[in-house]
């Protein structure tokens, strides 16, 4: 099964249409390993009706919600919370791009992200609104999962809540993080020089920050940061998107 079929399974429950044109939707909705509805706007009833799918589903690997208006009314918890909160499927790959949903919505999301019976390693919550308060909420959700891949890029978060993620006992075991366009400013900077400094010890290859406008880097930060990379074989990406500055010269670059 492919995402469509989900997908188009999906919009005949939706529109009352199931036992005329899908005389199967049992065995599609068991079977289909995707979810792909992007961009799309439903009902209050209709996320419900979404959640309750979902909870049938037992082989999804793969959900992209991405800008489909899960803002701050309580969409999420109809989505994935199915009585107590636990799925039977093996989700991998979480994608919620352009919803803007806030710290609140993080909180919702909280059941589901730590649930043990999900094998999550891709969490991407770029475009969300999230502020400190959701990078801390966030933080704590992620000490029950297996992300690997996190991606925060064009929220409104700083350096606080980029510190409790990175404080965070999982931080550690991240592949890719990307900041790009945060508001991490000049501490959330020195937070990350001081986690890649830790060595091998982090699992990070892949690390993207900066790009904020009027935000810039100090030469004594890169100077900080290459240093570190020295005890750091891991990573094989580093994406800074600052202007840096030296203010003894008055002297600037771009990176």
């Amino acid at each position: 099964m492919n995402e469509t079929t989900l997908s188009y399974c999906f919009w005949q429950v939706i529109d009352g249409s199931s036992s005329r044109f899908v005389t199967n939707i049992d065995d599609i909705i068991q079977n289909s390993d995707r979810l792909v509805l992007q961009s799309v706007r439903l009902s209050h009833e209709g996320f419900r009706e979404l959640g309750s799918i979902l909870s049938r589903c037992q082989k999804i690997h793969t959900i992209n919600l991405s800008y489909n208006r899960l803002e701050e009314n309580a969409e999420l918890p109809l989505i994935f919370q199915s009585g107590d909160g636990a799925y039977n499927f093996p989700l991998e790959i979480l994608t919620l791009k352009g919803n803007r949903f806030g710290p609140r919505g993080v909180l919702e999301l909280l059941p589901f992200l730590k649930s043990r019976t999900t094998e999550l390693q891709c969490l991407d919550c770029s475009c969300c609104d999230i502020d400190d308060e959701g990078g801390r909420i966030l933080a704590e959700a992620l000490e029950f999962t297996s992300v690997k891949d996190l991606n925060l890029s064009h929220n409104p978060i700083g350096f606080r809540g980029i510190s409790s993620i990175l404080s965070s006992k999982h931080a550690t075991n991240l592949r890719s993080l990307d900041l790009i366009e945060c508001s991490i400013g000049r501490e959330g900077i020195e937070d990350i020089v001081r986690f890649l400094g830790r060595g091998n010890e982090v699992a990070l290859e892949d690390v993207s920050f900066g790009g904020k406008t009027g935000e810039v880097i100090a030469v004594e930060s890169m100077e900080i940061l290459l240093r570190s990379l020295q005890n750091n074989t891991n990573i094989t990406k580093l994406a800074i998107l600052n202007k840096i500055v030296c203010s003894a010269d008055g002297y600037d670059d771009e990176t």
